[in-house]
């Protein structure tokens, strides 16, 4: 009974820490695709040049990457958590 304790308590741990991880990097997703739009419109307007916008569009990939691998973790934090609370892996017939 103690281990399985352990096992909720260790995956209840792990699916919060994964939550939080998921919406700092969503925030700064967000920021990203803000600085990116901004970019875009002092490119246009001719205020700045280009390369700025490149920079900040190459910002934006990495941010939605690590946000992909966020959400990847926290699905699977999440399953963890199933399974120490003695969910079954596939549906029953």
């Amino acid at each position: 009974m103690v281990t399985a304790v352990n096992e909720v308590e260790a995956a209840l741990t792990g699916w919060d820490g994964s939550r939080r991880r998921h919406a700092l990097i969503a925030s700064l997703a967000e920021e990203a695709r803000t600085e990116a739009v901004l970019q875009e419109r002092r490119y246009v307007a001719g205020v700045t040049d280009y390369t700025n916008y490149l920079v900040a569009s190459r910002t934006l990939v990495s941010a939605n990457s690590a946000l992909a691998t966020a959400e990847r973790d926290l699905g699977l934090a999440r399953l963890a958590l199933h399974r120490a609370l003695g969910g079954a892996w596939t549906a029953e017939e």
